[in-house]
């Protein structure tokens, strides 16, 4: 399918060529503040036989996306609630890896409430401390939050927008990318 890459720092480039990996018939679509970056990291991937291009607006990547990885160290939500309204009903999926303090969100409040149960993590205590994109929801008992070792148990959801929310436990991000990316592939 495609996929969206919010950001255009090591991070993103690292995400992105674990995906194409993985699945090498993906098209990646780049979107990020920084134009002259999302440039260079499409030129070099791009080069390297990757199906990736630059995208300047978020709704038109999102729209046509199944995976939205934000892989960018934000203050302030990149993704909204407003980003999936009016939009085909297809089931997307948010991978939040980018932010990883509490005074950080690539995900608005509305956005994490109106998502589909339950948020996995990679893991509570991590997610409970510095999960920033959570944090900010009140009271947060309202989520649903499940760690990723549990995941397997849950049966995946077919609607609207499913997040995994990862503060930096890298063993279990690679774990995660590719169990979604297994049950996205089969769905």
């Amino acid at each position: 399918g495609v996929a969206t890459i919010c950001g255009s720092g090591v991070q993103s480039r690292a995400h992105l060529e674990a995906i194409h990996q993985q699945y090498p018939g993906c098209q990646f679509l780049v979107h990020g503040r920084n134009r002259r970056g999302v440039e260079a990291l499409v030129d070099e991937l791009a080069g390297n036989g990757v199906n990736v291009r630059g995208e300047d607006r978020l709704a038109d990547a999102i729209a046509s996306s199944d995976v939205i990885v934000t892989a960018t160290n934000s203050a302030s939500p990149v993704l909204t609630e407003e980003h999936f309204t009016g939009i085909d009903g297809r089931p997307r999926l948010i991978v939040a890896a980018g932010a990883y303090r509490p005074d950080m969100a690539e995900l608005s409040a509305n956005l994490v409430r109106s998502a589909t149960p339950p948020i996995v993590v990679d893991t509570i205590e991590g997610a409970l401390s510095e999960a920033g994109d959570l944090l900010q929801v009140q009271p947060l008992s309202d989520l649903e939050i499940v760690d990723l070792a549990s995941v397997e148990q849950r049966t995946a959801p077919r609607e609207k927008v499913t997040i995994f929310k990862s503060v930096g436990n890298a063993l279990w991000d690679l774990a995660a990318c590719r169990v979604c990316c297994r049950k996205t592939a089969t769905s």
